[in-house]
């Protein structure tokens, strides 16, 4: 996932003030609970929050790489990315096939 600031300022990626600015689950992006017997794990949530921990400097861009396991061929998986200032932008949810 490439985080790209497009603003004047410096901007804040370590979710410490809001929601996560990255977050990973089993299911499809309209759906709210997970899907029942899915799972998918994330394997280099640390690294990925590490890289997310430094602030993007004004007209940046950092690549945080995504790792995961589904718990089983074929499952849907979401991967919702949120912004540090609500309203500036909408969350975007990308949704993928894991095999």
């Amino acid at each position: 996932m490439t985080y790209e600031n497009g603003t004047d300022d410096d901007l804040a990626l370590d979710g410490d003030s809001y929601s996560p600015p990255l977050d990973v689950r089993a299911g499809e992006a309209s759906d709210e609970n997970h899907y029942a017997g899915y799972d998918v794990e994330w394997l280099n949530y640390a690294r990925s929050t590490a890289a997310l921990a430094q602030p993007l400097g004004e007209d940046d861009e950092r690549t945080v790489p995504l790792r995961l396991k589904p718990s089983r061929k074929g499952i849907p998986v979401t991967v919702e990315v949120s912004t540090p200032t609500p309203g500036s932008r909408d969350t975007a949810h990308f949704q993928l096939t894991l095999g």
